[in-house]
């Protein structure tokens, strides 16, 4: 249709303000967005698969490990939270 602006530059955009795209344009921007997602993760946090009975987590030897999955690959990782004070060491200190 004439258009003489169907490139886009991702590292270096410029535009021209109430400029429409071309499609060539967007596609460019589509499948560089899918391309960053793809090797993005997800990580959450899941129940302890240690503690069947509600999967949750406690203190012990002064550190936590939590469970991490990523919902895309699902992968799971252990986050460790060290230096805690259990229940039972809060309650001593409280107790004083």
């Amino acid at each position: 249709t004439g258009l003489d602006n169907r490139t886009w530059d991702i590292s270096d955009p410029t535009y021209v303000e109430g400029r429409a795209a071309t499609e060539d344009q967007l596609k460019k921007v589509s499948d560089a967005l899918k391309a960053s997602n793809a090797s993005a993760t997800d990580y959450r946090l899941i129940a302890n698969p240690n503690n069947a009975a509600d999967g949750s987590y406690k203190v012990e030897n002064n550190q936590v490990d939590l469970k991490v999955k990523d919902e895309k690959s699902s992968d799971v990782k252990t986050v460790t939270i060290k230096d805690i004070a259990s229940k039972t060491e809060l309650d001593k200190v409280k107790d004083r």
